[in-house]
């Protein structure tokens, strides 16, 4: 089911925004790639992104989640993959 939920890519990083969210105050903050040092996987359809401050970014049910995972792993290539990503993705 969607709900809102957008994530947006540039050359500079990340952000995921539930449109239901933003409607109530809460925007989505952008993620700069190199800040990422951990993405992890949970049975294929939900990543989490670990950034190097401690923040904690959560895509998932997306419409294009396959199209955003490839596009973070590209970006993020020096990122420690756990979870359901196998090492052969990058």
């Amino acid at each position: 089911m969607q709900y809102g939920d957008h994530i947006y890519c540039s050359e500079v990083g990340v952000m995921y925004e539930n449109k239901l969210l933003r409607l109530l105050g809460r925007r989505g903050a952008w993620m700069r790639w190199e800040d990422i040092v951990e993405i992890r996987e949970i049975k294929n359809r939900v990543l989490i992104l670990l950034s190097s401050d401690g923040r904690r970014m959560l895509v998932d049910a997306i419409v294009g989640y396959a199209f955003a995972r490839a596009e973070i792993l590209r970006h993020a290539p020096h990122a420690i993959l756990s979870g359901t990503l196998a090492t052969d993705d990058r």
